[in-house]
């Protein structure tokens, strides 16, 4: 297990749940509530508390929970653990990109000359 904090390891609990539910056919959650519970855990320092990806982490407590699910269901888990990696990397991407970094033009120098003649 890894060294998160309490409010780490609430939303992984759920992104638990939700993947366990995912298993069973219900996939409506999931959707509904895993950009929210992916924002939280990018908020609470997942990245820098944890020595594991999302997707390990995940993959590693689902199998925990609910090993009937999972049994002969390995693929389509690593399908919606990757889902949710993906979407949590964007998140990350997104919070730390600065504007110029996404193909912008950066901002030129203003030309102080003009505004300091008399």
């Amino acid at each position: 297990m890894s060294d998160t904090n309490s409010q780490c390891e609430a939303v992984l609990d759920s992104l638990t749940e939700l993947c366990c539910a995912s298993l069973q056919g219900d996939y409506s959650e999931l959707e509904e509530r895993s950009d929210a519970l992916l924002k939280s855990l990018v908020m609470s320092g997942f990245a820098r508390t944890s020595d594991k990806t999302l997707q390990t982490e995940l993959q590693d407590r689902v199998l925990d929970c609910c090993q009937d699910n999972v049994l002969h269901r390995g693929s389509e888990l690593s399908g919606i653990t990757k889902r949710l990696q993906h979407k949590y990397d964007e998140i990350v991407r997104w919070g730390t990109n600065f504007p110029h970094e996404e193909g912008m033009e950066q901002a030129k120098p203003a030309n102080i000359s003009s505004a300091t003649n008399d």
